[in-house]
């Protein structure tokens, strides 16, 4: 009987020891650390505003500058007298926003307007450059219309509602960005075409296609 106690009272010693070496700590996180966040394995939380490490990780990935214009710009800038100081602006006579189109073919006819300083588009048949309209249809890549004095046309537009943007750009595709430059329209097309996209037509040379087919 006396040897059984003693046993017992062996093992109670030998796990209280045990319980005695292990010290408690409330401040142990999933990586090993105590008394500070581990960072390295810490989760991104942009919106923690506490997260400093998090917050200039992200302001470093999308920090830009600007940057100095290349000198063919330079040169071109200086050849165009008063052109990039203009503040052209632009206006659908048709179609009107919120129109409907019978049909898969849509023409287009723009205004241009405001404080021009002699900017025009028109194309250079040597360089092929120029002021130009970028006109987009959807999110199609945009396409460029170099004569206002003739409207355009939209062909095979699919059924729908779809939404037009145009803005005045110079020669190597610098938009102006002043007020009235950006115009958008939203129209809808019934009977249209069964192509997704649309085909753009110079009405003055309708035969040179300056856009491409809707697949």
């Amino acid at each position: 009987m006396k040897t059984t106690e003693f046993f017992i009272l062996l093992v109670a010693l030998a796990v209280f020891s045990a319980c005695s070496a292990i010290e408690p700590s409330h401040n142990m996180n999933p990586g090993g650390h105590t008394g500070e966040k581990n960072i390295r394995d810490a989760p991104v939380n942009p919106h923690d505003p506490e997260d400093k490490h998090t917050t200039d990780n992200h302001a470093a990935e999308h920090s830009f500058s600007e940057i100095e214009r290349p000198q063919k710009i330079k040169d071109m800038m200086g050849s165009r007298g008063e052109q990039d100081m203009a503040n052209p602006t632009l206006k659908f006579i048709e179609p009107t926003n919120n129109a409907t189109v019978n049909g898969s073919t849509v023409k287009v006819r723009l205004e241009l307007g405001g404080d021009l300083k002699g900017y025009k588009p028109m194309k250079d048949p040597q360089t092929q450059m120029g002021n130009h309209i970028h006109i987009i249809l959807d999110n199609q890549p945009y396409e460029a219309h170099y004569n206002l004095d003739t409207g355009f046309e939209l062909r095979n537009v699919a059924d729908g509602k779809h939404t037009l943007r145009v803005f005045p750009s110079r020669p190597w595709h610098e938009s102006y960005k002043n007020n009235g430059a950006f115009q958008m329209i939203r129209f809808t097309v019934k009977n249209g075409g069964a192509g997704r996209g649309a085909s753009a037509f110079n009405l003055q040379s309708s035969e040179r296609r300056i856009q491409r087919r809707g697949r």
